[in-house]
Parts: structure tokens; C-alpha cells; sequence
């Protein structure tokens, strides 16, 4: 991929779509399915969202696996990703202390520039190659 030509919010869709295919595929069964992270809704990883607990507009926390999950399209997009038991699931999940570093650290200012949007695109990419996984 020629990423000279892409602009910044071009490669942060792209970075987006490629960590939404490695987190959905990370959580599948051997069957492909998932199960989605607020209502145990189960169904095929490509007929799910990558939903996130903190909002995707702190960067800090966007691309972090302990803040992305499976979730089927209702929580995710009609209840707003059902933020309530979001959270009671992580904290189930990795603790509640985990849980509240999680948060504290999205409030922390960050940016991304070129070269980090290009370098995580590149290692998702790779990921996904060296588990087997559907790039699409």
C-alpha cells in the first residue's frame, strides 16, 4: 500500500478497519462466532462490531485491546454500547482496578501522527497474517 498518498484520516479509517477485523477474529470460536461482550448475543465475528467501552475519540484508548470487544450491532449502535454493562463485564473480565486505569488513562492527551498511524497498520497487518486471520 502506497501510504503517501493517504491522508491522516485515511490511515486512522484504515487503521480502525484492520483492528476491528483482528479484535472480532481474536475473539471468534473455531466456528467464526462470537459472543457479544454486553448481551452474550452470538453470532458470526463478521455480522458484529468491534465496540468500544471508552469512545473511540480518545486515542489514547482506541486501539487498546482491554477497550475493544465483540458486540453486536444493537448495543453497540441502538443502546450506545450499553456503556453500564460494558463495564461490569470488563470488570468481571480484568478487575475493577484494571478497569479504572483503563479510564484514567483515556483522559490523557494524545496524538497520532503519520508514522504511528502507518506503524500500527502495519502491525495489525501483520497479526492478522501470523494467526491466519481474514484480511478483507
Amino acid at each position: 500500500m502506497d501510504y503517501s498518498k493517504k491522508t491522516l484520516s485515511q490511515l486512522q479509517a484504515e487503521l480502525d478497519r484492520l483492528f476491528s477485523l483482528y479484535v472480532r477474529q481474536l475473539h471468534a470460536d473455531d466456528r467464526g462466532f462470537v459472543r457479544c461482550i454486553t448481551c452474550n448475543f452470538e453470532d458470526h465475528w463478521r455480522n458484529v462490531d468491534a465496540g468500544h467501552f471508552i469512545s473511540r475519540k480518545f486515542l489514547k484508548t482506541r486501539f487498546s485491546l482491554l477497550n475493544v470487544y465483540p458486540q453486536c450491532r444493537v448495543c453497540n449502535r441502538h443502546k450506545d454500547g450499553d456503556e453500564i454493562r460494558y463495564r461490569k463485564k470488563l470488570i468481571q473480565l480484568h478487575g475493577e482496578q484494571e478497569v479504572k486505569n483503563l479510564e484514567e488513562i483515556s483522559k490523557r492527551t494524545f496524538k497520532m501522527d503519520r508514522v504511528d498511524y502507518i506503524t500500527g497498520i502495519e502491525i495489525i497487518k501483520n497479526k492478522l497474517k501470523d494467526k491466519g486471520f481474514k484480511i478483507r
